[in-house]
């Protein structure tokens, strides 16, 4: 099989890939290659270690979550989302940037989100949703969570369907956040 496409995206947000792995048709359906390993750390430096899945129905928001220390490689295997990227990074150039994407079970489209980065995701069809992550998830209290509000998403968002934690009140919008950055938040 052909190697994914790697495409760089580094003047939206610095370190953050879209890759597009090449889809194979025949009478059968598709087959496509989501994860080589070599090929993966050679254009990201970064070695994964972990993978979640979650199944998320339409109308449901998951983020915006991240913290310092956590790269992802994110993907829709099934259904369709709107994925939103904020970089939280203070010493980045591109530093409170955003990025939109539609990933989605047609087009196979995979996103690389450096730490440091914020992600979530708007469910537009029931979905199944795969994280690959460089550090083992240890619990929400170890995350950067912010509103939903604070990506440009491209759709009006009505009563959406959201978790306790998604729910509550920004740490963008709390006194907290700017000592977060400013000490980069590292997990005990």
């Amino acid at each position: 099989m052909n190697k994914p496409i790697f495409i760089n995206l580094n003047h939206k947000i610095e370190n953050l890939y879209k890759i597009q792995p090449e889809i194979y048709y025949d009478v059968r359906g598709e087959t496509f290659e989501s994860f080589d390993s070599q090929e993966y750390e050679y254009y990201t430096k970064v070695k994964f270690w972990y993978d979640t899945i979650s199944v998320s129905q339409k109308n449901t928001l998951r983020g915006l979550h991240g913290d310092f220390v956590t790269d992802k490689l994110v993907q829709c295997l099934k259904g369709s989302i709107i994925l939103g990227v904020l970089d939280i990074r203070k010493d980045s150039e591109t530093f409170l940037k955003q990025e939109i994407f539609y990933l989605n079970e047609k087009n196979r489209s995979q996103v690389f989100i450096p730490k440091g980065c914020l992600n979530g995701h708007y469910v537009l069809e029931d979905c199944i949703f795969s994280y690959k992550l460089s550090y083992k998830y240890e619990g929400a209290d170890r995350q950067i969570t912010a509103n939903f509000n604070h990506i440009n998403w491209p759709i009006k968002i009505e009563n959406p369907i959201l978790s306790e934690r998604d729910s509550k009140k920004s740490y963008l919008e709390s006194k907290f956040f700017d000592d977060l950055i400013s000490k980069h938040y590292i997990p005990r």
